[in-house]
């Protein structure tokens, strides 16, 4: 059987084309060391996030070769 013709390999090659979403998330919590409830900022749907940078109320996020920026959801 060819590679290409393998389900893995049309699973993934899916996920880098933006044709389906990736199972990964990223969690943003603050507050961790103060008595007031626990915030917490989902991006998910991500495909393998290669780099995360914290920036004021969300974060850069690089995947693939994207780079965006996610800001806290509620």
């Amino acid at each position: 059987m060819p590679k290409k013709n393998h389900p893995e390999f049309k699973r993934i090659s899916k996920l880098y084309k933006g044709e389906t979403k990736g199972d990964d998330k990223i969690l943003i919590l603050s507050n961790l060391f103060d008595d007031s409830h626990l915030n917490i900022n989902v991006a998910d749907g991500l495909t393998i996030p290669q780099s995360i940078l914290p920036y004021k109320n969300g974060a850069f996020v690089a995947q693939g070769s994207e780079l965006f920026f996610a800001s806290r959801l509620k």
